[in-house]
């Protein structure tokens, strides 16, 4: 039986690429599978074979399941270079949220990092 590796997942719609995120704990990385999406007509006649799929990701954290047609067009995180906030947001990561919100009040700190304070304030579901 194959492990199952949950990762970070991206979703593009349109020109739009958006990043998920669990609404329920804030999880960055998701399970996949694929749904059959039954309907009575169509089990009817024994036919469930031919309904549509969805695409679903599963957060790792809490199980939250995300739930998307096939024709979303869906993928892996691209590889792309980190921005500025995102390599703050990683040298962050240990700070404590009384460094952060130092960091996010004080002066001398530039927006980028800023914005990675309030963001893992955010995900640690502290007020910002």
């Amino acid at each position: 039986m194959d492990k199952k590796i949950a990762m970070e997942r991206t979703i593009y719609v349109g020109d739009r690429e958006i990043e998920l995120v669990c609404p329920i704990c804030g999880g960055k990385k998701f399970f996949d599978r694929k749904t059959l999406m039954n309907t009575v007509g169509m089990t009817f006649f024994d036919l469930d074979w031919a309904n549509p799929e969805a695409t679903n990701f599963i957060c790792e954290d809490c199980s939250y399941i995300f739930w998307f047609m096939e024709d979303l067009s869906v993928g892996p995180k691209k590889d792309r270079p980190l921005t500025r906030a995102e390599e703050y947001e990683i040298s962050f990561r240990n700070h404590s949220n009384d460094a952060l919100y130092k960091i996010l009040n004080g002066k001398g700190y530039n927006d980028d990092a800023k914005a990675a304070a309030k963001n893992l304030l955010r995900q640690r579901k502290m007020p910002v």
